[in-house]
């Protein structure tokens, strides 16, 4: 999941003002890091449900974000037992700036946009 902190200033406050000095988790590169690793915890556990499930299906939708830009969102929604009968659960697996990753790949001669 693409997702980047533009600056330091975008840390939550609480964090801020209770962790020890030595904590603050503030620096661009930690936070980006987490935020990386918690995606890759995200879709590892969605893969491993997938595995497990009797029916699943993989899906996209498109939004317009606050910032008007093009969002694609790539989910996943499996079954899974109860009790009596079966569940539908849904799992996000991708996020990114539609737009933006469509242009990327056309400059690169990877998508035909004709």
């Amino acid at each position: 999941m693409p997702w980047t902190l533009k600056n330091e200033t975008d840390t939550p406050k609480p964090l801020v003002d209770s962790a020890p000095g030595n904590e603050k988790y503030t620096s661009k590169q930690i936070q980006n890091d987490l935020i990386g690793t918690i995606g890759e915890l995200i879709k590892s556990e969605a893969v491993r449900k997938m595995n497990t499930a009797r029916v699943w299906c993989l899906f996209a939708d498109e939004s317009t974000d606050r910032q008007t830009r093009e969002v694609m969102v790539v989910a996943c929604r499996n079954s899974y037992k109860l009790e009596k009968g079966y569940g539908i659960r849904e799992d996000p697996v991708a996020l990114f700036d539609a737009f933006q990753t469509l242009l990327g790949l056309a400059e690169d001669g990877k998508a035909n946009t004709s």
